[in-house]
């Protein structure tokens, strides 16, 4: 993800909840899409304008250009910024040039710091090349921003201190009915994993933290008919079907994530890959066998080379020095610990500090725009889809001792898969009560306040597309229609459980039958009838696992005294290779205070001895039902200090803040394995930046 005026991250969202383009069409017949780029210089401009009578202040002024750029088309693209391969051919093109020219200009100097976050370069840039349409919208969008970041503060520090006051007032009286709580306990009552369930209730508690709620809405796979697994072909073409989108791989060129859709056409089904102007067209074949004729061109970026960053962080450092005491001290200490020379005696006293030092150098890959030609045939799916939610559920689980070593836990996922082929996605409601939410590996089979988790299957045979659901209480099948809906006949009976509270750590359930007719069920939100949510009546309370402490506050940052201007901004990069890039589209927290030391003000239950990465399986373990931590993610908001989106690349830039110590917070999944930061980084006014590696985090 890229910045703007150091505040992109919540920049993003202001577009997303505006729901507009940031640059209206500027022009006619200038044949650029979208069409504002025909503001953007040409790199002989840039290289030209950015002169000045200092050489080396010209080479800078001219690599910042480049990179700010850059961070603008991105910026400008508003929410396609957030999915790899959205960008139009010409918003890539443009970024390639300019990502050639930095490169050409910053590697030699080993990527110095530049003003590219510089609001007075920015004003500079925009007035030099003349892009005052673009930048009259741009105001008015900042304008609205500055408007929504205030509101959203003073929520934060309301709902802060909402949740002192309910901590004080001790457990409630009922079982939890904010939204987070129900999507937990309607997804454990269905009988989903727990760690996934969590997450899902988390999206409207602890990922609050990053801007969460919004992100995950635009992030949702579409409803109907999708695809799953990994199709290989020859020439190192390659399709990895994901929940939002496809990734292509071609020859030398990094796999980059395209949409895609399932459509039917003359009695037959047809898989569309977007590529440009010119989509990839794959006929379905009843067994699940994809088959593509002649050859595509594919615009995308392959690796030119490497970028060197050094890495820093703060070192420790132990000095031991003799202290001169007197003779009546030397009684206070053990025989074998005083020094005696004559009359004089001393004593050895061991000094640990830790200094900010380089801790070593990370290469960084750098991408240029490249074309590939590949032959499209034949597709036969060699895998499933490991989806990010069941692979770091399946992790977590492991690492906090629920779900064994990790080799067989992640071996028991890839066989609980459903196998390539066609899946669906999105909620579905009918007439008759009958509701059911489809994810990659099971349905949601819900009827009044009865659900159950089932598996399930789709079948296309004799031209006709039908979904296998597998209830336990009674299997039935729908038919997809070419509108879109699923058709099926008779009633259903769902025999589901609800949480009725708690006998410690163990849940409680009672069992909920009920019977809805099937019908006709539509997708959610295009002429459906309203969802029939159950009511959540008042039940025993459960036990909370982590309460809140009255008196947590964050911590004052010795470094960033009261009414200190936010001038400090961090820049965060990737470290990882190319095409197994983990951060890619990934959220970030900054933290004011170590995950663990926040958890252990708030009173949570974590060890004294606990790593940052058991801290957070005990956090994950502690937080299932019937444990409320609705009130502990609250509290956490007020100990952080910003998000950040990475985009495709894992790049991005938090907020501005006030200079400082602060926590770099974030966990992936990266070869089977959990890799989590809580990084430790000093804040100086200006510009700074961090790699993120596999080296620096713990796994």
């Amino acid at each position: 993800m890229q910045r703007v005026g150091g505040e992109s991250f919540h920049r993003r969202i202001a577009w997303f909840v505006l729901g507009l383009a940031l640059c209206a069409p500027l022009g006619a017949g200038q044949g650029l899409n979208p069409p504002y780029l025909k503001e953007m210089p040409t790199v002989d401009r840039v290289m030209k304008e950015m002169q000045v009578s200092d050489p080396k202040e010209t080479t800078l002024r001219q690599i910042g250009a480049f990179r700010l750029l850059q961070k603008i088309i991105t910026d400008m693209a508003g929410p396609r910024a957030f999915q790899r391969g959205q960008l139009t051919p010409d918003e890539v093109r443009i970024i390639g040039e300019y990502a050639v020219a930095y490169d050409k200009l910053a590697k030699p100097l080993n990527y110095p710091f530049d003003a590219a976050s510089s609001p007075r370069f920015l004003d500079e840039v925009f007035k030099m090349f003349n892009m005052n349409e673009c930048r009259a919208q741009y105001d008015k969008v900042n304008a609205e921003y500055a408007a929504k970041h205030q509101a959203r503060v003073s929520a934060e520090q309301k709902q802060f201190e909402d949740a002192q006051k309910r901590a004080a007032a001790g457990p409630q009286s009922s079982i939890p009915n904010d939204a987070g709580s129900v999507a937990i306990r309607r997804c454990i009552e269905s009988g989903r994993n727990q760690t996934e369930c969590l997450g899902e209730g988390m999206k409207v508690g602890l990922m609050d933290l990053v801007g969460g709620a919004p992100l995950l809405e635009m992030t949702k796979a579409p409803t109907g008919l999708r695809m799953t697994g990994v199709y290989p072909g020859a020439g190192g073409f390659r399709l990895i079907f994901l929940e939002q989108n496809v990734e292509v791989a071609c020859g030398a060129l990094v796999p980059d994530p395209h949409a895609y859709a399932v459509e039917r056409k003359d009695g037959h089904l047809l898989v569309k890959v977007a590529n440009g102007e010119d989509a990839m067209v794959f006929a379905l074949r009843p067994d699940a066998k994809l088959v593509g004729s002649g050859t595509v061109t594919i615009h995308g970026r392959v690796v030119v080379g490497q970028s060197s960053q050094d890495t820093y962080g703060y070192v420790p450092h132990t000095t031991t020095q003799q202290r001169q005491i007197s003779q009546g001290e030397a009684r206070q200490y053990s025989p074998d610990q005083v020094h005696q020379n004559g009359m004089e005696y001393s004593v050895n006293e061991t000094t640990t500090s830790s200094a900010y030092e380089r801790t070593g150098t990370v290469s960084t890959p750098v991408y240029a725009p490249k074309t590939e030609r590949c032959t499209l045939g034949a597709l036969t799916g060699s895998g499933p889809t490991v989806t990010q939610g069941k692979a770091l559920a399946t992790l977590v689980d492991s690492v906090a001792g629920d779900g064994g070593p990790i080799d067989k836990a992640v071996g028991r996922t890839m066989r609980e898969l459903p196998p390539p082929g066609l899946r669906l996605s999105g909620e579905y409601i009918g007439d008759g009560g009958l509701q059911l939410e489809f994810h990659n590996d099971s349905t949601m089979v819900e009827c009044g306040e009865a659900h159950v988790s089932a598996p399930y299957s789709v079948t296309n045979a004799d031209n006709r597309i039908a979904a296998h659901i597998q209830n336990a209480a009674a299997p039935f099948t729908l038919t997809s229609e070419p509108d879109g809906r699923l058709a099926g006949t008779g009633s259903v009976e769902v025999a589901g459980r609800v949480v009725t509270g708690s006998n410690g750590s163990q849940i409680l359930y009672a069992p909920k039958n009920a019977r809805c007719s099937v019908g006709m069920l539509s997708p959610k939100g295009a002429g459906a009838p309203a969802a029939k949510k159950a009511a959540m009546a008042a039940t025993p309370a459960a036990v909370a696992a982590a309460p809140s402490s009255a008196n947590a506050t964050p911590p004052v940052n010795a470094m960033a005294p009261a009414n200190t201007p936010a001038t400090a901004v961090l820049e965060i990069s990737s470290g990882f290779a190319a095409g197994a890039n983990p951060l890619a589209n990934h959220s970030l927290v900054l933290m004011k205070d170590r995950f663990d030391n926040v958890l252990r003000k708030l009173g949570g239950p974590i060890p004294a001895n606990a790593t940052p990465l058991e801290t957070w399986a005990t956090y994950v373990t502690a937080c299932k039902p019937p444990a409320d931590c609705k009130v502990l993610n609250q509290s956490m908001n007020a100990f952080s200090a910003g998000g950040v989106k990475l985009d495709s690349n894992g790049k991005g830039s938090f907020p501005a803040v006030p200079p400082g110590v602060y926590y770099v917070m974030g966990m992936v999944a990266f070869e089977n394995q959990p890799v989590y930061w809580d990084l430790r980084i000093e804040l100086k006014p200006g510009t700074n930046s961090v790699t993120l590696n596999s080296g620096n985090a713990e796994k």
